[in-house]
């Protein structure tokens, strides 16, 4: 009975521990997804003591022990602060469950549409400083961690049964917002905010084992600001501390930056490695075909330029735009309009300073100033521009590698195409105050170099130094960059020597010294020549000083070559940025005069083609100007000449050729050719004998007082004529004697350049060492213009006069006289039927500066009153207005001309005005 009861209640003991094993069984499953739940809150509130950062959820869906679903989740923020992210949902797979130490190893993590919202305020704070040393210390265990951030990092490391589940992003985005006054997360060139948009992550740990993380993540991405698609890969070893990362653009981008379009193929970036920028683009300023940035190793870097340490440029074009190198005319103008005309300082000399002329020489004083102004605005700006570029860059290295510098116009497209404008160098910053600058241009045929740059710069201080080297440097590829008058080909080429320059910016003062060397090089000067002048050979030293305080300019005695022609160039210039005052020597050694011939351009002495001479010439010249006084011009011209002799003057000067008869041609000046036939023997021409013995001695009063002295060459009248153009600051005499002014009218052309004066200097001098003072007037006399189509004094003096030229009175042969500056304008005198009083008052000075010299008598001086010639067809009766009113008819003359034929041919009514009457010629010198 016993052992009944026994066994009866040993079942039903073992009946109520199944059921209780049961029913608890049935408790914990039921009672698993609230432990999960409760779980998933606590973790969050780790998390939350963990970033110091509120975290919300709006509600979690269990699924069993399978998955845990977070919907609205909400990091950082509050009512006046945008969260740091907010999540839409957070769906969790669960692999198991431990329902003894309720922790869980997860399977996979999906992130529907994440935003995370990083900013840098104002003030310098920023919203996510904790949660990036959070996630460095949990990826990385790097720095200090306080006991309780360990404990819930530990906490939510044990709770993952130390394995990291594979996750998945969809849709996510990140902003990015800088509104710090430094810039410090975004450089200043980029927007305040950046984004990224359609973000996918795909990430997983690899690792079998627990504890230990071995991730690799892949995302993509799209950049709305740019257009691009980004796509990066993540790889994290925590045990080996190892992080690599690698980013790359999958679209070309093209954008504007700062005002400027920026286009860039692609780019890349991996850790450890560089930042690769491929086809990049800068507006037209600069492009490059690639570009390599290298960081920083220094961890403390804050600035996006400071964590640079150097940047690599393959194949860089950078392109200098119009103005770069020039000033421009507004500039300088500006500058010469605060001018007042005083003096900037006390005069220095120990003459006493002449007063200021103000009806004369402004204009010529006013060009020079200007002139001076402009170019040290421009030599200050371009230097100071240079100083604070270079002491903008942070960046302590940059490295260029096969450039290129195109210029303005389309010559740039040809540069980019030369294979030997490419250059090399780089630009060092060793300390905060020193920049080293270090460019090379390769010769293609051997391994060195043809050019070479240094430059050493301070910022600090705004100091520069230049140094330039040169050894068979073609220029032809940086034509573009050259002034456009200055011509270069394949053959032109640069040679330079130790070329320094030296800008010291406290005291404003420019130093130049060294040697250089241009071959075949051209220039298109219309001043110097009409045309272009080609194969020019110059070289030279320079030793010259510009103080920009003092505006003052030395030029140590220097040397110009010109082909094997040198010439010792001294300057020294004075208060230039008011009244200047100038010191000019040259210096031409006994060198051989065919050298000087061979050295000029063709094109610079295009009628003495094929000359040829002997004999050695030598020249010393000095000249000092006070623009206060144009009439302070000095100068002092010694010219030595040794056995000089013309052996053949060349294709297209023969002094024979005008002995006879000869067609002379003429160009009008609406480019049409006028020819007569003139010279000893033609129809028409009229010798000294038939001329009116007063014409010889008007000529020689108003148009060359030494006629019968000098040489061809009266240099006085150039002085004189020099002085008279300052004053009125325009070309208004050019010194010519006759001699001149016949070799001009008859060998030469009218145009006014240097390349004809010299031409004309030079054929003065050999016409009247050929041909007779009285053969030289005959010939100026027949082939002088004196009125519109009106060559020759046959010509003139039928047509105004209605006479032979021996029949022409004293104050005819003056009329005649004082058209020749001038025969085309003048001629309206004619044209009124009358002088004007004041060409009549004119008439007279010259009639009695004649009386004065003895050239005529008191009788006839005072025959020729009232110093109004008679045109033809006039009577003395007649008084024509001075307004300018067309003359009535008058009686035939002897001509036997229509009563009703006008003066002047039918046309258009010509303006008549009143006409300053020409200045005499200068006298000679006692």
């Amino acid at each position: 009975m016993k052992r009944l009861r026994a066994r009866r209640r040993r079942k039903w003991l073992l009946g109520f521990f199944l059921v209780l094993s049961t029913a608890g069984l049935i408790g914990t499953i039921w009672g698993l997804p609230w432990m999960l739940e409760r779980t998933v809150r606590s973790a969050l509130s780790d998390v939350a003591t963990l970033l110091d950062l509120p975290v919300e959820v709006d509600r979690i869906e269990t699924d069993g022990l399978d998955s845990v679903t977070v919907h609205g989740l909400i990091v950082g923020g509050d009512a006046d602060d945008t969260p740091l992210l907010t999540v839409e949902r957070v769906h969790v797979a669960i692999d198991s469950v431990s329902i003894t130490d309720r922790t869980a190893r997860l399977a996979d993590v999906t992130v529907e549409k994440p935003e995370i919202t990083l900013i840098h305020r104002a003030d310098g704070t920023d919203n996510y400083s904790a949660v990036r040393d959070v996630v460095r210390r949990f990826f990385l265990r790097d720095g200090a961690v306080s006991n309780e951030d360990k404990n819930s990092s530990q906490r939510l490391w044990d709770r993952l049964q130390r394995h990291v589940p594979r996750l998945h992003v969809v849709d996510g985005q990140v902003h990015v917002v800088d509104e710090s006054g430094d810039r410090r997360v975004i450089p200043r060139l980029l927007p305040k905010r950046l984004s990224l948009t359609g973000v996918t992550v795909e990430g997983e740990n690899t690792s079998k084992l627990s504890d230990v993380m071995l991730l690799n993540v892949s995302m993509s991405a799209r950049l709305p600001a740019w257009d691009t698609g980004v796509k990066s890969t993540f790889r994290l070893d925590r045990e080996r501390s190892i992080v690599h990362l690698m980013v790359r653009l999958t679209d070309p981008i093209s954008s504007t930056v700062a005002g400027h379009e920026v286009a860039l193929r692609t780019a890349e970036w991996e850790t450890g490695g560089d930042v690769r920028l491929l086809g990049v683009r800068v507006g037209e300023q600069f492009s490059a075909q690639e570009v390599v940035i290298t960081p920083t190793a220094n961890p403390s870097a804050t600035r996006p330029m400071e964590s640079i340490q150097r940047v690599l440029l393959v194949r860089p074009v950078i392109h200098v735009g119009e103005g770069f190198f020039t000033p421009t005319s507004s500039g300088s103008a500006a500058i010469a309009a605060k001018m007042d005309g005083k003096p900037s300082s006390p005069w220095t000399g120990t003459a006493k300073r002449p007063k200021r002329v103000k009806e004369k020489g402004d204009k010529a004083r006013q060009w020079m100033r200007t002139l001076y102004l402009g170019v040290a605005q421009h030599l200050e700006r371009f230097l100071s521009r240079i100083v604070d570029r270079v002491g903008a860059a942070r960046v302590p290295e940059i490295i260029v590698r096969r450039g290129r510098v195109s210029g303005q116009g389309e010559d740039a497209l040809t540069v980019l195409a030369a294979l030997t404008g490419e250059f090399s160098g780089s630009i060092n910053r060793p300390d905060v105050d020193m920049v080293e600058v270090d460019l090379k241009v390769a010769r293609p045929k051997d391994d060195g170099f043809a050019g070479q740059a240094t430059a050493r710069i301070q910022p600090g201080t705004g100091d520069v130094q230049v140094t330039f080297q040169a050894d068979g440097l073609d220029l032809y590829p940086y034509r573009s960059l050259l002034p456009t008058r200055m011509n270069v080909t394949e053959s032109t080429t640069l040679d330079a020597t130790n070329l320094r320059l030296v800008w010291s910016a406290a005291a404003r003062r420019v130093e130049v010294d060294g040697d250089w060397k241009i071959e075949q090089v051209g220039l298109t000067a219309p001043a110097l020549a009409s045309k272009p002048m080609t194969g020019i050979d110059v070289a030279g030293d320079v030793r010259a000083t510009v103080d920009l305080k003092t505006a003052s300019v030395v030029l140590s005695p220097s040397t110009f070559q010109l082909g094997s022609v040198p010439i010792t160039v001294s300057l020294q210039g004075e208060d230039l940025a008011n009244a200047p005052r100038m010191t000019l020597e040259l210096d031409l050694p006994a060198v051989e005069t065919q050298h000087i011939v061979d050295s000029l351009p063709p094109e610079f002495i295009p009628r003495l083609e094929g000359l040829k001479m002997s004999g050695t010439l030598s020249w010393e010249w000095k000249g000092t100007l006070d623009t206060r006084d144009m009439r302070s011009l000095q100068y002092t011209s010694r010219v030595k000449p040794k056995l000089v002799q013309v052996k053949d003057m060349g294709k297209h000067i023969s002094f024979k050729a005008i002995n006879r008869p000869f067609t002379h041609r003429v160009q009008r000046t609406d480019g049409e050719m006028f020819e007569f036939v003139t010279g000893p023997g033609s129809r028409g021409w009229v010798s000294l004998d038939e001329t009116s013995p007063y014409m010889d001695k008007v000529l020689t009063t108003t148009e060359d007082g030494t006629f019968w002295t000098h040489d061809g060459i009266a240099f006085f009248a150039l002085k004189d004529s020099l002085i008279n153009n300052l004053e009125r600051g325009r070309y208004f005499r050019g010194g010519s004697t006759i001699t001149m002014q016949l070799v001009k009218n008859l060998l030469l052309t009218q145009e006014k350049t240097l390349s004809r004066k010299v031409q004309e200097l030079f054929l003065s001098w050999q016409i009247d060492r050929h041909l007779t003072k009285q053969r030289i007037l005959e010939l100026y006399l027949n082939i002088v213009e004196f009125g519109p189509g009106k060559y020759g004094l046959g010509r003139a003096a039928q047509y105004y006069f209605a006479k032979t030229p021996a029949e022409l009175n004293l104050l005819e042969c003056a009329f005649l006289a004082s058209l020749l500056p001038n025969p085309r304008r003048y001629h309206r005198q004619f044209a009124r039927g009358r002088v004007t009083k004041g060409w009549q008052a004119g008439l007279r000075r010259i009639l009695k500066l004649m009386l004065k010299r003895d050239k005529i008598t008191t009788e006839e001086y005072e025959a020729m009153a009232p110093y109004s010639p008679l045109f033809r067809g006039s009577k003395p009766e007649i008084v024509l207005p001075e307004d300018g009113a067309t003359p009535p008819s008058v009686a035939p003359n002897r001509l036997e001309r229509d009563p009703n034929t006008p003066l002047v041919p039918a046309g258009p009514a010509i303006e008549i005005e009143e006409q300053e009457f020409p200045a005499e010629a200068p006298v000679p010198q006692p």
